[in-house]
Parts: C-alpha cells; sequence; structure tokens
C-alpha cells in the first residue's frame, strides 16, 4: 500500500512539473548592422548554400543610392556561437541592388539550394526601371561573390516601379513533380489589381494561379506541404476579391499544375484578417503537414488557427493559436507569412515545432513566441521570446524570423531579426541568434487556460564591450525575469578553451536590483564567455571582447 502511495506521489509530482516547467532559449549571438537605417535583417535567408551540412545565415544590409547594399554571409559551423563577424560580406551592384533576399529551393535542380536577391537598378527619370530577381546556385564548388548570377528573371518597369512590380514570398516545394522547387509570387501588374503566380523552377515560367485581387487586403501564396501524399507539393493561396469576399484555398499540385483541383477553407465576406495559410511541418507526428489557417473575422483578435490534418480539412483538428493577453496575436507582419512564420526541431524530439514574430507588439518593440509539437500538441504557445535590449535603441523585433541549425549541434536554432529603428533614431538593425535544445517542453495545460505562460531566459548585457586590456572594468545588466528568491550569486568567466579564468561571489542585492560591477586582471586579448548563476542554477551567459 505504501509502495502505491508513494508512486502515485512521484507520478503527481512528475506532472506538476511538467505543467510548469520553464521553458528557456539561450541566446547564442547578436548580429549587428554596419550602419545606421541599415535595416538590418529585415530580410535574412537559411539555407545550405556551401553544401557542407550546416545550415547557413545570409543577412542583407540595406542602403539607397549612391552606397551598395551588402550581404552578410555566416556558415554554419560547430563554434557559431563565437562568430561576431561575417564569414564573408559581398557588396551588391547597381544602384540599388539588393532589397530583399530568400531561400528558393532547389531551383535547377541539382540537390543543393540556391538562393535568390530582388533588386532595382534606377536609371534617369522618366526612362524605365529594371526589377530583377537574380538566382545563385548552391553546392560545394558555388561561387560566393555574387559578382555574377547564374539566372536573372527580370522586366522593365516605369517610373512608379512600386505599381507595377512582382515580389517573392516563399518556396513552395516541386509543385509539379519536374525536380526543380518552384516559387510563389505575388504579381502586382497595376495600381489596383494584383494577381498570385508560381515561379517554376528550372524553366522560371511564371503560371498564374489567381488573377484579380483587391490590393487594399493582404494577399498570400505560401507552401502547405504534400497534403494528399502523392509527392507533388501542395500550395495555399489567400485573397480578397472585387466582390468583397475573402478566400483562403488549397491547391493540390500535379504534373502538369492544372490548378483544378483545390479545396475552399475558409470564405468569409467583408473580414479583415489574414488570408491565406503556410506550413508548420508534422507537429503531431502522424506522417502528415499541419498548417496555420485564419479562424476570425477581427483583425485585432488571435486571428491563426492550427488544423492538424486529416485526409481533408473537414477531417482535420482545429486549435485556435492563443496568446497572451488576449487579442494581442504572436503572429503579425508585413509581406509574406513566409517572413515571420517557421518552423523546424527547437528540442530535437522529432516533432515539428515553429515560431512566429509580430513587430508591431508592444508599440512596435516586437516579441516572438514558439509553439512545441508533440503526439498532442495544442495552439498554446509554449515560450514567448520578448525583445532584447540592444546597444542602441531599436525596435520591429520580430520582422522577419529564420529557422536552422546553425551550430551544427542536432537542435534548430531561431534568428530573430529587429531591423528598424521608431523614434527617429538611426540604429543599424540587429539579428539575434537563440539556441535549441532538449529542455524545451510542450506545454500540457488545457486551450482554455489564460495562465500566463513563461517568457524567454534572462538576457545578460556586460558594458562596455570590448573593454581595453588595462582597465577590465565590466558592468553587468540582467535583463528579464529574476528569481524572487535570491540566496546566492556567482559570475565565472571562461575562455574559448573552456578554461575558467575568473570566478567571484555577487552581491545578491545588487543582483536583485538588476546590475553588478566586476573588475578583471590579466586577461590576454580575446573573446570571453561570461556565466551568471542564481542559486547554483545558470541564468544567463553573454559574451564580451577584450582588445
Amino acid at each position: 500500500m505504501k509502495l502505491l502511495k508513494y508512486c502515485l506521489i512521484t507520478i503527481m509530482l512528475l506532472f506538476t512539473l511538467s505543467l510548469f516547467a520553464q521553458n528557456y532559449m539561450d541566446i547564442m549571438n547578436t548580429f549587428e548592422g554596419p550602419w545606421g537605417n541599415s535595416e538590418y535583417g529585415k530580410w535574412m535567408a537559411t539555407l545550405d548554400f556551401n553544401a557542407d551540412g550546416v545550415d547557413d545565415l545570409f543577412v542583407l544590409a540595406r542602403s539607397g543610392p549612391p552606397s551598395p547594399s551588402e550581404v552578410h554571409i555566416f556558415w554554419g559551423a560547430n563554434n557559431f556561437e563565437y562568430n561576431d563577424t561575417p564569414d564573408c560580406i559581398i557588396p551588391m551592384t547597381g544602384s540599388d541592388a539588393g532589397y530583399g533576399i530568400f531561400a528558393c529551393g532547389d531551383v535547377n535542380g541539382d540537390g543543393y539550394d540556391d538562393i535568390t536577391i530582388a533588386g532595382l537598378l534606377m536609371f534617369d527619370s522618366p526612362s524605365p526601371n529594371f526589377h530583377y530577381f537574380r538566382f545563385y546556385y548552391g553546392g560545394p564548388n558555388a561561387e560566393i561573390d555574387f559578382t555574377d548570377y547564374d539566372y536573372e528573371y527580370g522586366y522593365l518597369v516605369g517610373p512608379g516601379y512600386y505599381s507595377d512590380r512582382e515580389w517573392f514570398t516563399s518556396c513552395l516545394g516541386d509543385v509539379n513533380g519536374d525536380g526543380c522547387d518552384d516559387m510563389g509570387f505575388i504579381l502586382q501588374r497595376e495600381s489596383s489589381t494584383r494577381g498570385l503566380g508560381v515561379m517554376l523552377g528550372g524553366a522560371f515560367e511564371m503560371v498564374i494561379v489567381e488573377n484579380v485581387i483587391d490590393t487594399s487586403y493582404p494577399s498570400n501564396i505560401e507552401p502547405v506541404g504534400d497534403l494528399n501524399n502523392d509527392n507533388y507539393a501542395d500550395l495555399a493561396v489567400g485573397y480578397r476579391n472585387y466582390s468583397n469576399e475573402d478566400f483562403t484555398k488549397i491547391y493540390y499540385g500535379d504534373s502538369t499544375l492544372s490548378l483544378t483541383d483545390y479545396e475552399i477553407i475558409c470564405n468569409y465576406e467583408q473580414t479583415y484578417q489574414f488570408n491565406g495559410a503556410i506550413t508548420v511541418g508534422d507537429m503531431n507526428g502522424d506522417g502528415l503537414p499541419d498548417f496555420l489557417y485564419p479562424i476570425t473575422e477581427n483583425y485585432h483578435s488571435d486571428n491563426f488557427g492550427l488544423a492538424l490534418w486529416g485526409n481533408s480539412f473537414e477531417n482535420s483538428t482545429l486549435y485556435p493559436i492563443q496568446c497572451n493577453p488576449p487579442y494581442s496575436t504572436f503572429i503579425r507582419g508585413s509581406g509574406g507569412f513566409g517572413q515571420w512564420i517557421k518552423h523546424g526541431d527547437f528540442n530535437g524530439d522529432g516533432y515539428s515545432d515553429f515560431v512566429g514574430g509580430n513587430s508591431s507588439y508592444g508599440l512596435w518593440d516586437g516579441t516572438a513566441a514558439i509553439w512545441l509539437g508533440g503526439a498532442n500538441p495544442n495552439g498554446i504557445y509554449d515560450l514567448q521570446l520578448t525583445c532584447p535590449i540592444y546597444p542602441e535603441f531599436s525596435g520591429y523585433f520580430g520582422s522577419n524570423v529564420n529557422v536552422g541549425d546553425y551550430n551544427n549541434d542536432g537542435y534548430d536554432d531561431i534568428a530573430i531579426s529587429a531591423p528598424d529603428d521608431w523614434g527617429g533614431y538611426a540604429t543599424p538593425g540587429y539579428v539575434t541568434i537563440y539556441a535549441g535544445n532538449p529542455n524545451l517542453t510542450d506545454t500540457t495545460v488545457s486551450n482554455e487556460d489564460n495562465d500566463v505562460f513563461p517568457q524567454a531566459s534572462t538576457n545578460l548585457i556586460i558594458y562596455p564591450n570590448p573593454v581595453s586590456s588595462k582597465d577590465i572594468k565590466l558592468n553587468l545588466k540582467l535583463v528579464g525575469i529574476l528569481p524572487k528568491n535570491i540566496e546566492k550569486a556567482m559570475v565565472s568567466v571562461y575562455n574559448l578553451k573552456g578554461q575558467k579564468v575568473y570566478e567571484r561571489k555577487l552581491n545578491p542585492s545588487n543582483i536583485k536590483n538588476s546590475s553588478d560591477a566586476i573588475k578583471l586582471e590579466s586577461l590576454a586579448s580575446g573573446l570571453y564567455i561570461a556565466t551568471i548563476k542564481i542559486n547554483n542554477k545558470r541564468l544567463a551567459t553573454s559574451k564580451f571582447i577584450v582588445k
């Protein structure tokens, strides 16, 4: 009887621990834009461009004429977290080259990831301007100087080029089964009309999916995976027509791309929600892709649902995406869904997880959140990632999110950008990398539970950084939620070999006030890692440079 009692108590304790487990993702790295107003990270792409088996991160730094834009490449590697500067900086040619960068899949069918860069060559007004998408093919011998492109899709547009253009949304996968990945495009031919199209990889021909769309409302064309398991990628479109009807449709791929086989999953009249759907991978491990779709008629409410796909939308299991506070979604941005919703496996459990960003959250500070997959996933977010305190005043955190295993540890990481300043400050923009880890746990509370869910781990800000080797005095500032009872605090400093070079107890009262300072001696120039432990548990980690 006692044994049974102890077993029941143990099970209850384990359940309670899982219910209130504190999810966290450490900040692996933060990259800063090269100049003010560079909109760093507004456009990012993740792919294995050099075919070494590790995901690489491409970040665009934008600049207007006469200065060229730059592409910053961070090669994925085991020591990615120690990389503070780009491995390659590629200046773009042209008067306004490089105002969008996208991972486009394998568009030439050679088995390697490719990338495309959007740009505009501006000529003297009123001459036409040249709008282009230049494709660069990846592989073990890929050229990385970008002085020459492998294929260019371009066209001339008039002086008012913003009213007549085409725009990449995302890689759709191989929709027609020809071995080349295809791409979604928004087509704006006149100031008041818009269409949605599929650009076929390999042939680079545009196939129109929907032709006449109201430009006053969002429209999207995004991937949803192979829903009917026929080895053709399927796609979703969302738009409003001129009869004030909002549609979200699933088109099923086939060898001819006939676009005759589709399913309408949402049809509203005069609503304000985002239309369309986007895959979030296989969240429940049943072998079928799942996706997000619009579920409400109020632009200001939580406007996405999670569809765990059955053999049709009717037979799917549906969950509303719930956020805290209510009516303030964590997934909303500008451009296609694919810029601010990405999926991967953040905890290495074999189930797909996804992250969504909202750059307008909290008066444009921005935020992001993750939803973890599992045997019984739900619509409740499992971790909120709040806007870090950057060295300079910046916002719009969550404008673009990318996912990849940048440090090759088996857990997908998340890159989130804060590209724009607000309040008139010429900030450079920042990209922060959050490290995936095996301790992330799917929240087990019910969909109706309105408890406050865990936020990201506390950030450690070190300044000045870099610091002079002649007088190594560091100020430590903790940003985030601190433990209520702080009995013991310790700071440790490690070199890149993992050797502890400094350790000191910190005053708990100073920690409670979120700041302290330490003075180091006899440190050689180089990169170091500082870790703060509270009550013998690691709270925050950050890097600093000694010059």
